[in-house]
C-alpha cells in the first residue's frame, strides 16, 4: 500500500507527535496504534447511518478514507512513525504501513460498533 507522506514538522516531531509517542512506546504494537489514534482523534459518537464518526480532537465528522488517509499520512498524526519503535511493530516500511492500516480498518469497525450514535440535528455529517 503506498501513502503519499509529507514532512514532517521541524525539529522531527510535533507536540501532539511527542505526547502520543510517550503514551505508545511501552505498549505492544496493536495496543500503540490504538492508543495514537484515540490521542490524535478522540472519536466520541458515530452518526445514525452509521458513516462517519466524531473526532473531539478536531471537531469534525470523518468518514472512514478520510480518517485512514489523516492518520496514514497526514503530517501531524502520522502514526506508523509514531508507532515504528514499539514491540511488536514491522521492521519494514511497506509492512509496517501495511499493519497500521489493517490496525486502522479493524478500528474503525470497532468504534462503528461501539460508539454511541449522535443525532442532534446541529452536527452536519459529512460524507
Amino acid at each position: 500500500m503506498q501513502t503519499q507522506r509529507m514532512s514532517p514538522p521541524p525539529g522531527g516531531f510535533s507536540g501532539c507527535q511527542l505526547r502520543m509517542k510517550r503514551l505508545a512506546r511501552p505498549l505492544r504494537f496493536r495496543a500503540a496504534v490504538r492508543v495514537a489514534v484515540d490521542t490524535a482523534f478522540d472519536f466520541t459518537h458515530r452518526t445514525s447511518a452509521g458513516k462517519a464518526l466524531w473526532s473531539d480532537t478536531v471537531s469534525v465528522w470523518l468518514g472512514r478514507a478520510t480518517f485512514i488517509h489523516w492518520a496514514m499520512g497526514e503530517v501531524h498524526n502520522d502514526i506508523p512513525r509514531i508507532v515504528a519503535e514499539t514491540d511488536g511493530a514491522p521492521d519494514d516500511p511497506d509492512d509496517l504501513n501495511e499493519a497500521v492500516y489493517l490496525e486502522l480498518a479493524a478500528y474503525w469497525a470497532n468504534r462503528l460498533a461501539t460508539l454511541p450514535p449522535k443525532s442532534t440535528p446541529a452536527w452536519l455529517p459529512l460524507p
